[in-house]
């Protein structure tokens, strides 16, 4: 079965992500769910290449999947798919990966 392999830089921003709902919102219980539910999302998307998205700031071999309002961007990795950002999809993609792509 596949399954996620998390970059240093991806748990990093999902740590920022939750310590700032569960501190900065007081809304630990919410934080929670939130990262339980882009954890499952993204060993969801390692299953079935089928849901994963393209855009056209990100390099070629890179795709992402959706979880409410955060964006998992990943690649293909042997055992399934290595989760490289997590970030809000309010985010600019073309001032984050814009040069990426080139």
């Amino acid at each position: 079965m596949s399954h996620a392999v998390w970059t240093p830089l991806a748990e990093a921003e999902l740590e920022d992500i939750v310590y700032y709902i569960a501190v900065k919102d007081r809304r630990p219980l919410t934080a929670e769910r939130i990262a339980r539910g882009i954890h499952n999302r993204a060993e969801n998307a390692a299953d079935k290449s089928a849901i994963w998205r393209k855009h056209p700031d990100l390099p070629p071999d890179w795709f992402y999947v959706l979880h409410k309002r955060w964006v998992i961007v990943f690649m293909k990795h042997p055992v399934g798919i290595e989760v490289l950002r997590v970030i809000d999809a309010s985010r600019d993609f073309t001032r984050l990966f814009g040069g990426l792509s080139d």
